[in-house]
């Protein structure tokens, strides 16, 4: 194959010759500034990026998280924490999930502090156990269902804690089974349902919120029904919500109605895959957990990670992804919670004052705490007067029997009768049974006993002030604490001894009662001739009430009110 000629070169003179060689000095110039020009952007982004690394170790500000480990995402530049500070966190079991989304979403944040948090589930009665004021197994912060239980904290341990404001709310619902939700139409009154025979059970007031916001919230419109619903609930009383929900998942249709928070409804409903619980709305104002985080750490990188996060918690920012965890952002009043049992309405729930959460568990502990009374019947010569077809003592006994009846086994009891000169060595009272428990059937079958002998003993006048006195410190010899003490004293007529103490003389002495082991001393009057003004006067002064019975027929009603109706005060009870 023949070659092809080659082209003829264009002869270059001087002039184009020296022009093609600026060009092309000109062209290696920009070559050579260009590679400057990259060399000393290198050298500013290296720069920037050790100021901004020697600035961050210097504060202690990093992005948090790392993609895909878990825990909260990295920030916008996906870049990494240096070293993150742990932070656990014990929370309500219903909370966690939205705390645990919370938390990844600070993450997310531009100004989050590096820090990796963990959740744990833990029942609010067990953090106050717990907590310890020497920090030995404290957590890092806890999230509270309700102020009470940081007052309990920093009152009975000492242990300082950071307060802060709620950053979301559920409200106390009833939950039933959705078979039987027809039974409890939502706006049932708290009384109605109390005082009706539907199986309604609470979860321990004492350690759990929801068993006292119910009764904080029902107690007001109890009045007097109080003293015979609430012994009712102590009966039936689970030590749990957690116990009641998984009672409440395996009877289904038939489960029983218990109050809990909305949160913990959905959460039941998720964590069983099921939707087999409903909530109902109570009626009137029902009322509102709180969750607010709480600082328990004093090491300061822990405390600033707290107090970022407890500021996202309550801005705009987190309102759906709380919501969606099941619980109601305070940054957003109208956002509904997600997942099956959320009640789909907004309505106002609003937390219970301090006072009356004392007021509601002081109620609650006085009638559920054992007794240890001392009943003191009269068997003066009056007690034989007719009450329509029968005597004033027969219906006493009546009425007597019948308490006994109704009392707990728990229960120490000791009866005595008293007149002018009844007992040994002239004294106005005789010991029929001594203080002593009902559960062991000899004591009970002594006061049963002791209580049918009354009308034999009938006669003589009332000593009353002398015995009143005695019983007193006979209660007091033997006093209990975690019990009622008291003597319950039954008279239908005025003190009549003329060498026994007077009444100026007896609230004296009784007016010297030690305040730490209050014993209460209860008065019952029969008829229309007792003194009710000095019997006032005692039962006020020592930590209860007088009651009258001015037809003898009202004696059962009445004995039965008196030897339940005792107060508690700040752990102590009369």
């Amino acid at each position: 194959m023949s070659q092809q000629p080659e082209a003829p070169r264009r002869n270059i003179g001087p002039y184009q010759r020296s022009l093609l060689e600026l060009q092309a000095a000109q062209r290696e110039g920009e070559r050579q500034a260009s590679r400057r020009r990259r060399q000393r952007m290198r050298i500013a982004a290296v720069v920037a990026v050790v100021t901004l690394v020697v600035a961050a170790i210097g504060t202690g500000v990093w992005w948090m998280g790392r993609p895909g480990d878990g825990t909260a995402a990295s920030g916008p530049q996906q870049q990494r924490c240096a070293t993150t500070t742990p932070v656990r966190i014990w929370a309500p079991a219903s909370a966690r999930p939205a705390l645990d989304a919370a938390a990844k979403a600070y993450g997310a944040t531009a100004n989050a502090v590096c820090a990796t948090f963990s959740v744990e589930a833990r029942p609010a009665a067990d953090v106050v156990a717990d907590l310890s004021a020497d920090g030995a197994g404290r957590p890092d912060a806890w999230v509270v269902d309700s102020p009470v239980w940081v007052d309990k904290v920093t009152t009975a341990k000492k242990v300082p804690l950071e307060p802060s404001q709620p950053f979301a709310t559920s409200p106390l619902v009833l939950v039933v089974g959705k078979q039987s939700a027809s039974a409890v139409p939502a706006g049932s009154r708290w009384k109605d349902l109390l005082t009706s025979d539907q199986s309604l059970r609470l979860s321990d007031p004492r350690s759990t919120t929801a068993g006292l916001l119910t009764l904080t919230t029902a107690l007001p419109s109890l009045g007097s029904d109080a003293q015979t619903v609430l012994p009712k609930l102590a009966a039936t009383v689970a030590p749990s919500t957690e116990e009641l929900f998984a009672a409440g998942a395996k009877g289904k249709g038939k489960a029983a109605i218990f109050p809990a928070a909305e949160a913990d409804v959905i959460a039941h409903n998720r964590a069983g895959k099921s939707d087999d619980l409903a909530a109902v709305v109570p009626g009137g104002q029902t009322a509102a957990f709180q969750y607010s985080l709480v600082g328990v750490a004093t090491d300061p990188a822990k405390k600033q990670a707290i107090q970022g996060l407890r500021g996202f918690l309550t801005s705009e920012a987190a309102a759906a992804t709380l919501a969606a965890g099941g619980l109601r952002p305070t940054a957003d009043t109208k956002a509904v919670p997600m997942g099956s049992g959320a009640v789909s309405a907004t309505f106002s729930a609003t937390a219970p004052p301090a006072k009356a959460l004392t007021a509601a568990t002081n109620s609650w502990q006085a009638a559920t705490l054992d007794f240890r009374l001392l009943a003191v019947i009269d068997v003066s010569g009056s007690m034989k007067e007719r009450a329509g077809a029968s005597t004033r003592i027969a219906l006493t006994q009546q009425a007597a029997t019948l308490a006994l009846d109704a009392l707990p086994k728990s229960t120490e009891l000791g009866l005595w009768a008293f007149s002018i000169g009844i007992g040994e060595q002239g004294a106005d009272y005789r010991e029929l049974a001594p203080i002593g428990p009902l559960s062991d059937e000899q004591h009970r079958a002594a006061v049963t006993q002791g209580t049918a002998s009354l009308s034999r003993q009938v006669g003589g006048g009332t000593g009353l002030y002398d015995t009143i006195w005695a019983a007193y410190q006979r209660v007091l010899d033997g006093w209990e604490p975690g019990h009622v003490n008291a003597v319950v004293i039954l008279t239908d007529g005025k003190n009549d001894n003329p060498r026994g103490l007077t009444l100026a003389q007896l609230t004296a002495r009784l007016s010297k009662a030690d305040p730490k082991r209050p014993v209460a001393i209860t008065t019952i009057g029969i008829g229309p001739d007792v003194d009710a003004k000095a019997l006032s006067q005692i039962s006020t002064m020592m930590h209860s009430e007088y009651y009258p019975a001015p037809r003898p027929q009202d004696m059962q009603e009445v004995l039965a009110k008196a030897l339940l109706d005792h107060n508690c005060k700040d752990g102590v009870c009369a």
